[in-house]
């Protein structure tokens, strides 16, 4: 269809699904960015072609830490709102808008304070996968009410953790950092990780994404703010921001105590194939245990899951000269896991 062929299984996929007519077909306009990255490019060039419908891009900054860009992004969210009440045949309201944003405050701040148990203390009851999938959602979804009643629920369950010093993962032997795109979800590399090796992951990269609280007492600020937020979105914060911020690495393992990376390596992902050299060197230079695992995300054709635990596990036992907790987790047959 145009794409090459060894891009973002994610985009590729994308892409796929509007070429077989699978979207639900809701709007009559389609908005589309260059999240998460720059391969979702060329999948809005097919999506605008099949969908056939009027077509607004509202684009993220390649960079996000030059003052000058922000002014950028908030030209490309006003001209968003234009596009929206073009062909959505409505109004923008800015008082809603504010009070939306005063509620996604709210989430942020409990954000935050998740990231803060589980960065000083062993009682953070929140596994990785969870974490990463509920705020990658929430995060691009926007508020909504059931986030803020599963926050109220997850925070009486996590301040009952800390109260009572409940050691929610207690065998844990390391505490790792998942870094570069990571394949968390159709792996299920995480929860294998804990209950194989002892491999508690307690944070990972597409997380950490643009969690600045939004000034709503003035427009100007609002937006900026609002920008700022948007310029950091999954991937872009890290991966896509200059290479500087993907080297953020070990700042983030130092706040959130990890002895350990798991260094996801995204096959497809010319951004960190170009940065693999310069990993491999810091690593070593600071004596910090990184294993890479490579995966293509939602693809497990390109490198088979059962390669990836096998990397892993002749890291444990050659490197680390360490022994399983569980020995029948070393090999798994899920060959037809898909």
């Amino acid at each position: 269809m145009g794409l090459p062929p060894d891009a973002c299984s994610l985009c590729a996929a994308e892409s796929g699904i509007c070429v077989r007519d699978d979207y639900p077909d809701f709007s009559p306009c389609f908005i589309a960015n260059n999240m998460a990255c720059d391969g979702s490019v060329g999948t809005s060039i097919l999506q605008e072609l099949y969908f056939n419908k009027p077509f607004h891009s509202f684009p993220a900054p390649m960079r996000h830490d030059e003052d000058e860009l922000h002014q950028y992004t908030i030209d490309e969210f006003l001209e968003c709102i234009k596009f929206m009440e073009t062909h959505l045949n409505m109004k923008w309201d800015w008082d809603t808008f504010y009070k939306r944003i005063e509620k996604f405050n709210d989430q942020t701040r409990f954000e935050l304070e998740k990231w803060d148990v589980a960065a000083k203390t062993p009682y953070s009851p929140v596994s990785s996968v969870a974490q990463a999938l509920y705020r990658i959602f929430y995060f691009y979804v926007g508020e909504r009410p059931v986030f803020h009643r599963t926050d109220r629920k997850v925070k009486l369950i996590m301040d009952r953790c800390v109260s009572k010093q409940i050691v929610t993962f207690p065998m844990t032997r390391h505490r790792a950092l998942v870094w570069s795109c990571a394949p968390l979800y159709y792996s299920y590399m995480t929860t294998w990780l804990y209950n194989c090796w002892g491999i508690n992951v307690v944070i990972n990269m597409d997380s950490l994404m643009g969690h600045n609280i939004i000034d709503t007492s003035d427009r100007d600020q609002c937006l900026l703010d609002f920008a700022k937020m948007y310029e950091k979105g999954a991937m872009r914060t890290h991966a896509v921001g200059g290479y500087e911020h993907f080297l953020e690495v070990f700042d983030t393992m130092e706040q959130f105590n990890c002895d350990m990376v798991i260094m996801f390596d995204q096959v497809a992902c010319k951004g960190a194939q170009e940065l693999h050299g310069v990993f491999e060197d810091e690593y070593r230079k600071r004596d910090i245990h990184a294993i890479w695992v490579p995966h293509e995300l939602l693809d497990h054709r390109t490198v088979e899951r059962a390669e990836m635990r096998k990397i892993v596990n002749d890291y444990m036992f050659t490197v680390m000269g360490e022994e399983p907790l569980d020995p029948s987790l070393l090999e798994i047959d899920d060959s037809r896991g898909w």
